[in-house]
């Protein structure tokens, strides 16, 4: 596939995953998801029209407008995180660079907010706050809010947010969980709480949600693991203030005390921040409603969880990176034997050609094949899938059954469009690819996840099932636009990991119920 074509179908896809992802999540009701969805049908509408009109460069054109459209969104994300974990010079820069690539007034007035942050007193914070002109009602509330953070008027900044209009910017139910807490209200801190377990919630600023609630709560030995779990991403300021918070809400206010006076290398922000909660100390945790006690208990039992060491990457997904090392090597022998894209090299390292298989009896071609590819971009393209994929599969089904799904799937599709060419249903080609195996792996989690839906019915399963069968609709609308050969051998191999993971989990839960037994 030419190049062009290639940049401006993956481009297309991703704007489509994209759409996808905010009606799947519920998010096209705001007013900042209906622009993501303009700028994603653009990209769309760029890709059908491009071909025509500038052919050569289209596909670099809705490339570079889809990092336009994906970049600010998640480096604006990325610093809103930086920015409660304490790093607020980091929280700035990545602002900033988000306000580059769209400058809008908007981006432009949330650097600069950022920025103020930076400013070592609460007076200077509240001076560089006064020169941002903002003529949003939601970004003068955003101003107005950062004043009353500056110097800490928790009543003021809950009469704010109550003057907000819902969903403005995601790091608004952490400040509303902090002004909850610091004045008192716990019922509705855990209310602002409620939110950050949905599924389009950002998971990151959920475990910061879940440290000020544990902490307001004077639940000291989780707030302690969870800011372990997460060590690297706070400033050691951060970490006394919430553990100091903990504590004084535990009634343990001596401890509180003497870990706010233990000499650090704090910045003056920092410095007054601590000062000031030991002179404010938080409300004790008091008349904590039954709910309230299984909530907290259901947190504290995440933090148990999360601090079992996570498994290093090849540990974790060992088939996976061996079948990516594997792709490669074969790639590399191309490279050394000859062009990559030349049928000769294809052919005489293994390539699948009907009359050597069937006439030769080479069917060694079927297996070999599945590790050769035409061209880098047909190489990345793959390697990409089975990234995304193979780990999905391996994590949910183990090695074993994914090494199965991945060599038979392929095999099925290989063989699959192998009797089609000898049937006259298509064209004789040389095939070669990872295809039709990476899409028996999708046919397997889909079948995964529709099996999972059927016996739960939980809303992030019913997530999870659009959200594949999404992906599905669109990898396959592609494969129409694409050579035939290449929709066969992914319809084959997607067809043929259905059937394998039907199969090995029904073989796994019949001998699970024996062992048991």
């Amino acid at each position: 596939m030419p190049l062009q074509d290639f940049l401006a179908l993956s481009a297309a896809s991703l704007a489509a995953i994209f759409i996808a992802q905010i009606f799947i999540l519920g998010l096209s009701r705001l007013p900042k998801a209906r622009v993501a969805l303009a700028q994603c049908a653009l990209i769309i509408a760029l890709t059908l029209a491009g071909a025509e009109f500038f052919p050569d460069v289209y596909g670099s054109v809705c490339l570079a407008a889809l990092v336009l459209l994906l970049a600010p969104p998640l480096l604006s994300q990325r610093a809103n995180r930086a920015a409660i974990c304490g790093h607020h010079v980091s929280a700035a820069r990545w602002m900033r660079l988000a306000a580059v690539l769209r400058p809008t007034a908007l981006m432009r007035a949330d650097a600069a907010i950022l920025a103020a942050r930076c400013t070592p007193t609460a007076a200077q914070w509240v001076a560089a706050l006064e020169r941002i002109r903002a003529a949003d009602p939601d970004q003068r509330a955003h101003i107005a809010l950062e004043k009353q953070l500056a110097v800490h008027d928790w009543r003021g900044v809950v009469r704010t947010l109550d003057a907000m209009s819902p969903g403005m910017f995601s790091v608004s139910a952490l400040v509303a969980i902090r002004a909850f807490g610091e004045t008192g209200a716990t019922d509705r801190m855990i209310l602002s709480f409620l939110p950050c377990g949905e599924p389009g919630f950002p998971p990151q600023l959920r475990q910061l949600a879940q440290v000020l609630v544990l902490a307001f709560c004077g639940r000291v030995d989780a707030v302690r693991r969870a800011l372990h779990n997460q060590a690297r991403d706070f400033t050691p300021a951060w970490k006394l203030l919430w553990t100091a918070t903990a504590l004084q809400a535990a009634s343990r206010g001596d401890e509180a005390e003497r870990l706010l006076a233990t000499p650090s290398s704090l910045t003056a922000a920092e410095q007054t921040a601590l000062d000031w909660r030991a002179a404010h100390p938080a409300p004790p945790a008091t008349l904590l409603s039954a709910a309230t006690r299984q909530l907290l208990a259901d947190l504290e039992a995440e933090t148990v969880e999360q601090t079992t060491p996570q498994p290093k990457l090849w540990r974790a997904a060992p088939l996976t990176l061996l079948l990516i090392a594997g792709n490669l090597a074969f790639f590399a022998l191309e490279v050394w034997t000859g062009d990559p894209e030349s049928t000769d090299t294809l052919f005489a390292l293994g390539a699948l050609w009907p009359d050597a298989v069937i006439a030769d009896h080479q069917w060694w071609r079927l297996v070999t094949a599945m590790f050769l590819h035409a061209g880098l971009l047909h190489l990345l393209s793959n390697i990409m899938a089975l990234w995304i994929l193979g780990r999905l599969v391996e994590n949910s089904m183990g090695w074993l059954r994914t090494l199965l799904i991945y060599g038979l799937g392929g095999l099925a599709s290989m063989a699959g469009v192998l009797a089609m060419m000898q049937l006259a249903i298509i064209e004789p080609n040389l095939l070669v690819g990872a295809s039709g195996a990476i899409f028996a792996l999708f046919g397997a989690i889909a079948t995964t996840r529709i099996a999972d839906y059927l016996h739960s019915r939980s809303l992030a399963g019913r997530r999870d099932l659009l959200m594949v069968v999404a992906i599905l609709t669109i990898q396959f609308t592609v494969d129409i636009i694409a050579p035939q050969v290449s929709f066969l051998a992914h319809g084959l191999g997607f067809a043929a990991g259905v059937l394998l993971a039907v199969i090995l989990r029904t073989r796994g839960r019949s001998h699970d119920a024996g062992a048991i037994g």
